[in-house]
């Protein structure tokens, strides 16, 4: 998977259902710790719009920014993409007129910028009355329609997890409305079979078959004697379960301590090799004491790792055999792996993988790429953090992380929860103190500047760091840095 490291890029898609428009999605990332609105939709043959006004407010009714599409132009298509700094329930008023004089309005329900989590945001810009089309530039007249009768509009929808492994749930909401008060709004999704309740507004669906496949969610007044309907579909991936782990798939899962082999750091069987992520050692031997003046026993003998043993003290005439050494902590990672991690990340930024994972200026050569960049206190930090991120407790923090972090759909390559620590994403973002496993080292790295606004920055320390490990999951790089076995 080719993403930028921006974690904190929130992205929000939103489409234009209902009246005789329709509205196409696309997705987008900013390096601010912002989202972007990206905004396209179609008119059908025969209907011209020579220019449409937007408008973004706040929740609080502030407008955050304004202007105008002119659509003159023969190629021209009412779209637009707005750069929007992270907030909670905004909302984007549309207004145009036809060229035959009908006027369109159309405005959002609240949603949500929130960083590191893609949005749908659907409503609905209306012009006049009447029936929906089904598509653009399609208008369907059926003879049977009575006047006056308004279509039903999606205001909400949201599906979450977007992926989760087959015979998992996915949880799926709705809401729509109807302008005619007499009418009322049914739900059904599809395909009807893998959902607990397929009529209800709020229900699941459970994955029974591995691979990427479509969710539909149609919704119907119940107008006489033709119902009017709305309808957006959403695609999932459903992954297979293996029955064990498979070591060479790339994936280090449970009972693997590293994936794939490569014969040098990690076995056949997916298992660390001795000496390459260091190894516990023996303690040194007490020396043995002197001759009959007592004098005192020589050093233990120093193990791989181990700390030097003391000498025995000379009790009479042979003397007493010294203490023996401690035992060793295990040693450091050879300079081969340091240097085959590095390696990889740095292939990984030439093929376009990995992205900012370099002092702003420097990674040209792996003599300044990564943490290398920095000196001093800085780069103590930097290597400090990028070695929590990459702990077996991290690992454990994403896995177990609330589903609004989205780590599912973006490959669990997202350290934010290792800052975060137990509290929903949106909690975190509006906090200033966390408990989260790599908490300490996030905030030593950032170095009294703001945590947050740091998290991806290549001004600074802690930015780079969460880079790098993005990279070592996106690459990957994970068995050759270690990811998750430290």
């Amino acid at each position: 998977m080719i993403r930028t490291a921006t974690k904190l890029t929130a992205i929000a898609a939103v489409a234009l259902l209902g009246g005789a428009t329709a509205l196409n999605c696309s997705k987008g990332s900013s390096p601010s710790a912002g989202g972007e609105v990206n905004l396209a939709f179609a008119l059908p043959d025969g209907l011209t719009i020579n220019s449409v006004s937007y408008q973004v407010l706040s929740s609080s009714s502030t407008t955050l920014l304004q202007g105008t599409i002119d659509t003159r132009d023969k190629n021209a298509t009412v779209s637009l993409e707005l750069a929007l700094p992270a907030s909670t329930n905004d909302t984007i008023d549309l207004t145009a007129t036809t060229s035959t004089g009908l006027s369109c309005t159309g405005t959002s329900s609240p949603f949500n910028i929130v960083s590191g989590q893609p949005t749908t945001v659907t409503m609905g810009l209306n012009c006049g009355g009447g029936g929906q089309s089904t598509a653009p530039g399609t208008v369907i007249v059926n003879a049977n329609v009575v006047e006056a009768d308004n279509c039903p509009s999606i205001t909400s929808a949201s599906v979450a997890p977007a992926q989760t492994s087959v015979g998992g749930t996915i949880a799926v909401s709705a809401a729509g409305t109807d302008p005619d008060a007499a009418e009322t709004v049914s739900f059904a999704w599809g395909p009807a079979t893998n959902f607990a309740n397929p009529t209800a507004a709020s229900t699941t669906f459970t994955c029974t078959t591995a691979g990427t496949q479509n969710i539909t969610l149609t919704i119907s007044d119940n107008h006489a004697p033709t119902p009017c309907t709305a309808q957006v579909t959403f695609p999932i991936n459903c992954v297979a379960v293996s029955a064990g782990p498979v070591c060479g798939n790339g994936i280090v899962e449970a009972g693997e301590q590293c994936d794939p082999p490569n014969g040098t750091t990690c076995s056949a069987s997916c298992q660390l090799i001795a000496g390459t992520g260091g190894t516990v050692a023996t303690g040194g031997t007490g020396g043995v004491g002197g001759g009959a003046a007592g004098a005192p026993g020589t050093g233990g003998v120093v193990g791989t790792g181990g700390v030097v043993g003391t000498g025995g003290v000379g009790g009479g005439a042979a003397g007493a055999p010294g203490t023996g050494g401690v035992v060793g902590t295990g040693g450091s990672s050879s300079p081969s792996a340091a240097a085959a991690c590095t390696s990889c990340e740095f292939s990984g930024t030439s093929a376009g993988n990995c992205f900012n994972d370099s002092k702003t200026g420097l990674g040209s050569t792996q003599a300044d790429f990564g943490c290398q960049g920095f000196t001093g206190a800085d780069l103590t930090n930097c290597l400090a953090l990028q070695d929590c991120l990459s702990s077996a407790a991290c690992q454990t923090a994403i896995a177990s992380a609330t589903p609004d972090y989205g780590e599912a759909g973006v490959g669990n390559d997202s350290p934010l929860p290792c800052l975060c620590g137990n509290v929903s994403q949106a909690t975190c973002l509006a906090s200033s103190t966390w408990t989260g496993v790599c908490a300490p080292q996030f905030v030593a790295a950032a170095a009294g500047g703001s945590v947050l606004s740091l998290y991806t920055s290549t001004d600074s320390s802690e930015g780079v760091a969460v880079n790098l490990f993005t990279c070592d999951i996106d690459n990957p790089c994970a068995s050759q840095c270690s990811v998750g076995h430290q």
